[in-house]
C-alpha cells in the first residue's frame, strides 16, 4: 500500500507540473494587459512600465514561470491585487470557509447516497427503484451550476431562508453543501 501511494504521488508531480505550465501558458495568451488592469486607464506609460516590473511581466515567459513555481515552494503567491494583501493571508481567511463548505457536501452526499443505494436495493425491481434509478439520471445530467441558481432564486431570492452572500452562519451552508452532495450522490 505504501509503495502504491509513494508511485502515485510520483506520478502526480510531474502531472501538476504540466498542468500548471499549460495554466500559466493559457494566461499568457490572454489578451489584455495585466498592469493596466491593476491600475486604470488613466495612468501613465512609466507608471504602467513601473507596475509591468513589480510584477516582473518584463521577465522572459520561462523565467516567470520558475519564479512562480519557487513562489509556489515557499508558499510565497504574490500580493492579490485586488486587496494588496497576500494571497496566502486570502486563502488562509478562507480556507475554514472551504473546508467546512466541502466536509459538509462529502457527508451529506454520503448519507443521502447510501440512504437512496439502500432503499432502491430494498425496493429492488418496483416503481421505486425505477423512480430512483430516475433521480440518479437526472442527478448525473444535471449541471450543477444550473442547481445552484435553481436553489438560490427558490431559497433565498423567493424565501429569503439563506443569504446569498457570504457565510454569516451554519445555515448558510445548506445550499453549497447540496449542490456538492448532488454531485457526488450517483458515484457513492
Amino acid at each position: 500500500m505504501i509503495a502504491t501511494l509513494f508511485r502515485r504521488i510520483i506520478i502526480a508531480i510531474p502531472t501538476l507540473l504540466f498542468l500548471s505550465l499549460v495554466v500559466f501558458a493559457l494566461l499568457e495568451l490572454t489578451p489584455g494587459d495585466v498592469a493596466l488592469a491593476v491600475l486604470d486607464e488613466s495612468a501613465s506609460e512609466e507608471q504602467i512600465e513601473m507596475m509591468r516590473e513589480e510584477l516582473g511581466l518584463n521577465d522572459y515567459f520561462l523565467e516567470r514561470y520558475f519564479n512562480y513555481i519557487g513562489g509556489l515552494l515557499r508558499a510565497d503567491m504574490g500580493k492579490s491585487v485586488r486587496t494588496e494583501r497576500p494571497v496566502i493571508d486570502e486563502i488562509k481567511v478562507r480556507l475554514p470557509y472551504t473546508l467546512a463548505l466541502l466536509g459538509s457536501g462529502i457527508f451529506l452526499g454520503t448519507i443521502m447516497g447510501m440512504s437512496i443505494g439502500a432503499l432502491s436495493a430494498a425496493k429492488h425491481g418496483t416503481a421505486w427503484d425505477t423512480l430512483i434509478t430516475a433521480f440518479i439520471s437526472i442527478g448525473m445530467a444535471t449541471p450543477v451550476f444550473w442547481l445552484a441558481l435553481l436553489l438560490v432564486d427558490l431559497f433565498a431570492m423567493k424565501l429569503h431562508w439563506v443569504n446569498v452572500f457570504g457565510a454569516n452562519s451554519a445555515k448558510d451552508l445548506i445550499l453549497p453543501a447540496v449542490c456538492t452532495a448532488f454531485t457526488l450522490v450517483p458515484g457513492v
